[in-house]
This record gives C-alpha cells, sequence and structure tokens, in this order.
C-alpha cells in the first residue's frame, strides 16, 4: 500500500508535464542515408504515447527524450515478484523495435525504388563489367569480384553457381571466348571476319541489355548488391520473370510504385457497379488475399479460367441435326424467337424496353449479348449482391491483368525465329557439304559455337524484343477494359471483355472521378519496364538499322566488301523480322493511343445523356423503351435512388463537372501519357509513312536487281 501511495504521488507531482501541449519526436528517424535508426528512448517507455510529456532540451540536442525514459523511473517503486521479469520484457521489447526498424528499411528502400530514372554511370559501368566478363570468361568475374567483391560479382552471375541462370550466362561466357580464341589462334579459310560479325553483334546486344536492367535500379538497391543475396531477389528485376511471366507478388509491387506516382489517396479508389455481380467476382474484388488464402498463382487461376470457359461451351445447346438447310437460312436472318408464357397476351419484343412482360428469349452463344448482362449472368449469380458494394480499383485493375493473361498467354515467336534462323544456316552448310568433309577440329568447335550463341543468346535477346509487344498489348487492353467500365452499350458480339467486366455506375459523380485514376494506373503500371522496352527497342533498331543500311550499300555496289552469303542471307533474315515487330509495336501504340479521343467520346456521351435526362425527365421517367444503352441505364438508375428534384439535379450536375474535367486531363494526356518509340509519338500517320518507304524501298531493290540481270 505504501509503494502504491508513493506512485500516486509521484504521478500527481507530475501531473503538470501532461497538461502542457504536447510536441512528440518520432520514434523512428531516417539518415540521408536511407538508413533507420530506432529512438532510445522506446527501449524504457511503459505509458502510451498519447501520455508522453514533453521532452527536454538539453536532451533533445543529443537525440534523447529523456521525459519518455523517465517514466520508468517513476515507476521503480513497482515490484514484481520475478527477478528476471524486466530482462524477458526488455529484450522482447528490443527484439519488436528490430522488427519494426526492418520493415520500415525495407518500405523506405521500396519507396526508393518507385522513382523511374536512368542513371548513366551505373549503365556505362555495368556495360563495361559484362564486355569484360564475356570476353575473358570466369577470369572476368574474379577481376570484378577483386574491384567490388565477390557478393558483387556473385549477385552480377559472374561467380559462382547459385541457380541454373548463372551457369547458363558462364557457359555463354566461356562459349563465346573459345570462339575468340580459335578464331584468333587457328585460323582458317572456312571462317573469315564477317562470320564473327553477328556473334560479336549478339554478345553486345546482350551487355547493353543486362546494363539498361542494372541502369533503372534504385541507388539502395544497386548498393545492396555488395551484400549476399538470394535468387529470388534477383529475379525481382529480371523482365523475364517478374513481368512478361506475371505473378502476383511483381503485379502488387508495380501497383503499390503505380501509386507512389501517381499519388492517389488510397480509402478513396473504390467504386460501384451499376447491375449486380455474381458471388465469386464478389469475392475476388473484396478480399485482397483471396488468392494467397487459396494457395493459387496467376497461372492456376488461368488454369481454372480455362476449364470453367470449356464447361460454359458444353453448356450451349447445338442446333438439331435434323433441321433443314432452309431453316437453318431462315434462323440467320430473323431476330431470336420469343416463347411467350402460357395466358399472357402476345406482346412485340424490344430489345431496350425496361419490361419484358414475362417475354422469354431464346439465346445462343452468339445472340447472348441481345439480353441484359444482369439477366445473362443469372444462372450464375450464386448470391446476387447490391449495387451499393464498393470494391477496391487495385483489385479491378488486379482481375483485368489476370483476364489479360488469360486472353493473350504466351508467345514463343523469339524461339520460332532463331530455330528458323539456325534452320537457314546449317542448310546453306549442307549445300556446301564438300566444304564440311575439310572442316579441320577447330573448324567443327567453330560451328558449334556459332550455332550455341545463336540459339542461346539470340534467343534471349529476341525475348526482350518481344516482350515489348506483350506489354503494349497489355496496355492496348487495359484500354478496352478501361471503356467497357463505363460503356453500358453492350455489342451483339462474342468479346470477353463485355462479358467478363461489369459496367460501373456513371451516375456516381465519384465514380466518374476515380475513373481517370484508374486510367492512369492502367498506363503508368509497369512503367519501369515500358521505359526499358523503349531502350531496348531503340538498340535493336540502331544496331540492325545500321545493318541493313550497310548490306544495303554492299548490295547496290556503292561499297565494295566481300560478305559470305550465310551472312548476308542472316543478315536479312533478322531485320525482316525485327522490323516486322516494331512495327507490331508501333501499331499496337497506335491503338493505345487512339483511346484517348474513344475515351473522351464514351464521357461526352454519358455527359450528353445525362442532359438529355435532367431535361426530359418527365417525358423519360415513364418510358419504356430506349435506341440507348446509355440513356436506359440512367433512368433505371435513378428510378432505384428515388431522389428528389433538386437533389437530382444537383447529381447530375456534378456527374458533368467532372466529365469536363476528365475531357481536360485526356486532352492534357495524349501529348505526356502517349506510347512511343524512339521519341517519336505511336500513330497511324507514323505507320503510313513507315508502309511508305518499306514499299518505296521495296520497289527501287526489285528495279536494281532487273537491271542486273538486264
Amino acid at each position: 500500500m505504501e509503494s502504491q501511495a508513493s506512485f500516486d504521488n509521484a504521478y500527481s507531482s507530475n501531473s503538470n508535464y501532461y497538461n502542457k501541449p504536447r510536441t512528440r519526436k518520432p520514434a523512428i528517424k531516417t539518415t540521408t542515408d536511407n538508413v533507420i535508426v530506432a529512438g532510445p528512448h522506446l527501449l524504457n517507455s511503459s505509458k502510451s504515447i498519447d501520455k508522453w510529456p514533453e521532452s527536454n532540451k538539453e536532451d533533445e540536442d543529443h537525440g534523447i527524450d529523456s521525459s519518455r525514459m523517465n517514466v520508468a523511473e517513476r515507476k521503480s517503486d513497482v515490484k514484481f515478484d520475478s527477478p528476471t521479469f524486466e530482462n524477458t520484457r526488455n529484450g522482447n521489447v528490443q527484439t519488436a523495435i528490430h522488427k519494426i526498424g526492418l520493415r520500415l528499411a525495407q518500405k523506405v528502400i521500396n519507396i526508393s525504388e518507385y522513382d523511374v530514372d536512368f542513371k548513366i554511370k551505373i549503365f556505362i559501368k555495368l556495360l563495361l563489367y559484362h564486355i569484360l566478363f564475356f570476353c575473358s570468361g570466369y577470369f572476368g568475374g574474379l577481376i570484378v569480384a577483386l574491384l567490388e567483391g565477390y557478393q558483387y560479382s556473385s549477385n552480377l552471375l559472374f561467380v559462382g553457381c547459385k541457380n541454373l541462370l548463372s551457369i547458363l550466362q558462364q557457359i555463354q561466357s566461356v562459349t563465346f571466348v573459345l570462339l575468340l580464341c580459335i578464331f584468333f589462334l587457328f585460323p582458317s579459310k572456312h571462317f573469315t571476319l564477317p562470320d564473327m560479325f553477328f556473334p560479336i553483334v549478339t554478345i553486345l546486344t546482350r551487355c547493353m541489355i543486362i546494363s539498361i536492367r542494372y541502369a533503372y535500379m534504385s541507388e539502395t538497391r544497386y548498393k545492396i548488391l555488395k551484400a549476399k543475396q538470394t535468387f529470388d531477389w534477383i529475379k525481382q528485376d529480371l523482365v523475364l520473370f517478374s513481368w512478361d511471366k506475371l505473378n502476383f507478388k511483381s503485379l502488387a509491387h508495380e501497383i503499390s510504385a503505380s501509386r507512389y506516382r501517381i499519388k492517389y489517396e488510397e480509402e478513396d479508389f473504390k467504386f460501384r457497379f451499376l447491375k449486380p455481380i455474381s458471388n465469386d467476382l464478389h469475392q475476388r474484388l473484396s478480399n485482397k488475399n483471396f488468392y494467397k488464402e487459396k494457395n493459387m498463382d496467376i497461372s492456376d487461376v488461368i488454369e481454372e479460367m480455362k476449364a470453367s470457359e470449356k464447361k460454359d461451351k458444353i453448356k450451349v445447346t447445338p442446333k438439331m441435326v435434323n433441321s433443314s438447310a432452309e431453316e437453318e437460312k431462315k434462323d440467320q436472318f430473323e431476330v431470336p424467337s420469343i416463347t411467350l408464357n402460357a395466358g399472357r397476351p402476345k406482346q412485340a419484343f424490344k430489345l431496350n424496353s425496361l419490361e419484358r412482360m414475362g417475354t422469354k428469349v431464346k439465346t445462343t452463344a452468339t445472340d447472348q449479348e441481345l439480353l441484359d448482362p444482369a439477366e445473362d449472368c443469372k444462372d450464375d449469380l450464386e448470391n446476387p449482391l447490391a449495387c451499393s458494394q464498393e470494391y477496391h480499383g487495385e483489385e479491378i485493375i488486379k482481375e483485368m491483368a489476370i483476364l489479360n493473361k488469360f486472353v493473350i498467354g504466351s508467345t514463343k515467336i523469339a524461339l520460332y525465329i532463331v530455330i528458323g534462323r539456325v534452320i537457314i544456316y546449317l542448310a546453306n552448310i549442307a549445300l556446301n557439304y564438300k566444304e564440311i568433309l575439310e572442316f579441320t577440329p577447330a573448324d567443327l568447335h567453330m560451328l558449334i559455337s556459332l550455332v550455341a550463341l545463336n540459339v542461346t543468346v539470340h534467343q534471349v535477346n529476341l525475348k526482350f524484343i518481344v516482350f515489348g509487344v506483350v506489354d503494349f498489348r497489355r496496355k492496348l487492353f487495359f484500354q478496352k477494359a478501361l471503356c467497357v467500365l463505363i460503356d453500358p452499350e453492350r455489342k451483339i458480339r462474342e468479346n470477353i471483355i463485355h462479358k467478363k467486366i461489369p459496367v460501373l455506375d456513371i451516375t456516381d459523380p465519384n465514380n466518374l472521378r476515380r475513373w481517370m485514376s484508374l486510367k492512369k494506373l492502367s498506363l503508368d503500371l509497369g512503367l519501369k519496364y515500358t521505359y526499358r522496352v523503349f531502350l531496348y527497342s531503340s538498340i535493336f533498331i540502331g544496331l540492325y538499322g545500321f545493318i541493313a543500311l550497310f548490306f544495303t550499300l554492299i548490295f547496290w555496289d556503292i561499297l565494295t566488301y566481300k560478305i559470305p552469303t550465310p551472312v548476308f542471307i542472316l543478315g536479312y533474315y533478322d531485320v525482316i523480322l525485327i522490323c516486322g515487330i516494331m512495327i507490331k509495336m508501333v501499331k499496337i501504340g497506335a491503338e493505345v493511343n487512339s483511346y484517348f479521343p474513344i475515351h473522351k467520346q464514351r464521357m461526352l456521351a454519358i455527359k450528353s445523356s445525362l442532359l438529355n435526362f435532367m431535361s426530359n425527365y418527365r417525358i423519360l421517367k415513364d418510358r419504356t423503351h430506349f435506341n440507348s444503352d446509355t440513356l436506359k441505364a440512367i433512368v433505371i438508375k435513378f428510378k432505384e435512388l428515388s431522389l428528389s428534384e433538386e437533389q437530382r439535379n444537383e447529381r447530375i450536375e456534378e456527374c458533368i463537372n467532372v466529365i469536363d474535367h476528365n475531357i481536360e486531363i485526356l486532352d492534357h494526356d495524349v501529348e505526356h501519357s502517349s506510347l512511343q518509340l524512339l521519341g517519336v509519338t505511336c500513330s497511324y500517320e507514323v505507320l503510313n509513312s513507315i508502309y511508305t518507304g518499306l514499299f518505296s524501298i521495296t520497289l527501287a531493290t526489285a528495279q536494281h536487281v532487273y537491271n542486273k540481270e538486264s
């Protein structure tokens, strides 16, 4: 009792501290080097943060809050039965602080990675290191280890055998070194300097691609390269592992990075749908850890979607086999037949009528979109949910990414290109089989090395340029999905985007405002990889543009330089295919950029329907048939809301103001957010110029060949 009284007296005597305005210091301090320092006052604090008194000025100069530390001293009269209680308690607190510090340090590192900047010094440094490694093999890796440290060289996959990728890269380096040694030490009449041109270009391209990856790495993450890291940590920067083969971890990381760059509020990024959605979609959108709880990766989700699609195709009833050709022809041109319920009068069928009056429409796979989306999926709605439910925009963009992966799938065009290249090269050698009989062991080793580098290094290089097409197609899919989100007009066609993606409530001004942030998120998602694609494309256009120009000058007899026929054929083979991939990227980029005016038109259509509804409310409120699905959706939604005239007009005016603001942003983002290649905005005008130039070159080449033969 005495100890308790002394404690109460001590507490009351210091009560004036708690009446003063509190100036709290942060418990965690960060230095300019992104190093986490835990304040020592956390170690002995025994009261809540809200009850910390004001700290002393002298202790503040030393970075110590003595008043918070004295709280434990004021409780010194309180005795504990166990003498080891305090040690255990302090140990637990220190462990907890250590974990918090690690998490905050990781957070600081992650935030530093969100800024996408190209660091030219790191690029040049890594380019020289990789050229040294590929030209001197394992010895080059040891030199880098002496200069920067063993772990640095190991994380660059120069030394050590921690995974299959490092072993493959070291084998490629040894193969190229053997190729150089054989060429210079054992000269051969079968392999000349032009035969070494493509292996050198291939290795140089590989070095530049790897250096670009590290040039876009944050300085904090680059410094961590000198510490021991796992292969999972290294894979986070590899395009083919983290963004091409999409996974939930990399997708969540890129969404967080885009959130940091766009600066939208996470709590304010929620949407309502126009109509009820299925219970399965509700669970996926409302539960952030839905796939984690089910232990599913994106590949598992896609397999599940494929199985579901096959099941849906089986549900479609085929036409009767014994139906005559005349009836089948008739069915192609007639509207779907209507079966009337018994005891009901016959009525005309209207596409956009609000009341069907008990009519039942026979649907097939081709005319399924004739019905309301809510009626189409009624069989799949185990538990239809109210439209007032809000769903986070990040979960919506995640489902879009999964659906895009399901639609596009994986491409193996790089492998096919390399296989064709090897076949052409070996076919040319087979035609000159007499030369093979004259090959020395050194020549055979050189031939094997050329084919090995072609299959491994050149194939990997081409994957990066093919990835540019995949990334552009993903952005195009997002733009189509965004258009569907605000478009109640359902087309009469088989389109997976229209079937899988519901419509937002276009009468909610918050939905329209947040939709603009969703569009920015779709364009910004994976920005680091998109910038890398731009540089990869620049490298390929620069190198193979030079090859095309050099070979063309030789072909036109402007330069007199003898090039072996295999090298000449392979050169034009690569130029034509890479040029085709680039044209494909420009075309997809032009389609992506064309959705800026399409989205603007969609916003104007919603605005027009809202103005029409506001000015003709008395006429439209009782109408049962509409030519526009947008106007129909607006009428139905406002009937459900049951607002007064003043509230209804205020809501419509707010929607119109948001739409006008969105249109201004779309006009501005055409210049700043559009896709570009080599600094040129992708457009159909640029595409037409490319087609015209290629046609002119082809025509001039054909004329030159004809004149030679004449």
